[in-house]
């Protein structure tokens, strides 16, 4: 993203509403980077190139339980 990043973005989200469902693709993290999104209560983090099927049944798994 030009702007942010993709864990900054989650963190603006945060400030504002901790219940937002969050989903992440990234082509690379660390395991820092994964401490961080862990402690922002991200629902689901996929490495890409993400599977599909995994990503949709993710947010149809969030879109039912929200």
């Amino acid at each position: 993203m030009p702007i942010m990043d993709g864990i900054d973005f989650a963190k603006k989200i945060r400030e504002n509403n901790q219940n937002v469902p969050i989903v992440i693709t990234s082509a690379f993290i660390d395991s820092d980077q994964k401490d961080i999104l862990s402690s922002l209560n991200i629902n689901q983090y996929f490495d890409k190139p993400a599977n599909m099927m995994k990503v949709l049944n993710s947010i149809n798994e969030i879109a039912i339980n929200s």
